[in-house]
């Protein structure tokens, strides 16, 4: 009987989720991207563009994981942080991505 309830109420949050996110999805879309997290480092607000990078990065965009290595690597925006900044080049290394590659040789 309480089973019955709970996939109601999963389906209520499933759905009211989904509403909020197809509402909010294309603003959320328009204000993370590559160029704005390069020019948030023109500027030199580095945690801006530290942000941007890591949310793109989680969805596992190339450019977005070398940038935020190279953040980490020099510690602007970031905590200085080697052992991330590594794993960051990797993931991106693995997409093929040359100049990954590059500097991934460089800190081996």
């Amino acid at each position: 009987m309480a089973l019955p309830r709970l996939r109601r109420l999963f389906c209520r949050q499933t759905l009211f989720l989904l509403f909020t996110l197809t509402m909010s999805g294309s603003a959320v879309a328009e204000a993370v991207s590559i160029s704005d997290g390069k020019a948030s480092i023109r500027a030199r607000d580095y945690t801006k563009a530290a942000s941007i990078f890591t949310q793109l990065a989680q969805q596992g965009d190339h450019e977005a994981e070398y940038q935020l290595a190279r953040l980490y690597r020099s510690g602007k925006g970031v905590t200085k942080d080697n052992k991330l900044a590594f794993k960051w080049l990797m993931a991106a290394a693995q997409k093929k991505a040359y100049q990954c590659t590059i500097q991934l040789g460089h800190t081996l």
